[in-house]
């Protein structure tokens, strides 16, 4: 288990230390180092499998460090999970179990539905969390930026925050095209895209 890119997990140290006991030695590791530890990781020859969950750039760099050594890979890239409300929901259950799963923990995990599929777009008085640090920060900004620069419609949100408090509120980008960053990649965040089911 590597740690995630640019800063270490605790909990995931803690994890590795709390199961040790279960497994043989050596089966289970923790390893923690700078940008060179992924490429020596995907290079070395004892390795034979690597498993990762991120971005399709670092993807394309493990497929490439990995194929002289002919390692089996999984990879997950670029999640951008949807919702898709049907119409003959009961849409104020509905409601609540989507926002559950579109902004628990700040919509910053890899499960939060991220694009919704719905007729009755609304979406007010949500309070959450700040970004978990400086760089995610950067990257949600980004995404933000990148819709109003491109005119796109926001049904909620669309401030760039406070980069003091790592504060944003919570968007919804309202029809984005299929081919705009905000659709096609994860913005680990509570910025929501709202395409029309049907132009898909």
């Amino acid at each position: 288990m590597r740690g995630i890119e640019h800063w270490q997990l605790y909990s995931a140290l803690k994890f590795v230390e709390l199961v040790q006991d279960l497994f043989p030695p050596g089966v289970i590791q923790a390893l923690t180092g700078d940008d060179r530890l992924g490429p020596q990781m995907c290079q070395h020859a004892g390795i034979q499998k690597i498993s990762f969950t991120g971005s399709i750039k670092t993807g394309k760099a493990i497929m490439t460090a990995a194929a002289p050594t002919l390692k089996r890979l999984t990879l997950e890239l670029g999640g951008n999970g949807a919702s898709i409300i049907c119409p003959d929901v009961d849409i104020s259950k509905t409601a609540v179990q989507v926002a559950i799963g579109s902004f628990t923990n700040s919509g910053q995990y890899c499960l939060a539905s991220e694009r919704i599929a719905d007729e009755n777009k609304d979406g007010n008085g949500i309070s959450l969390g700040p970004v978990q640090n400086a760089m995610q920060y950067g990257i949600v900004r980004g995404f933000i930026q990148d819709c109003r620069d491109k005119g796109y419609n926001f049904a909620l949100g669309s401030d760039t925050g406070s980069e003091s408090s790592f504060m944003l509120k919570p968007t919804v980008v309202d029809n984005p095209p299929d081919d705009s960053i905000i659709v096609k990649e994860e913005p680990v965040w509570y910025i929501l895209a709202l395409p029309d089911p049907f132009d898909n």
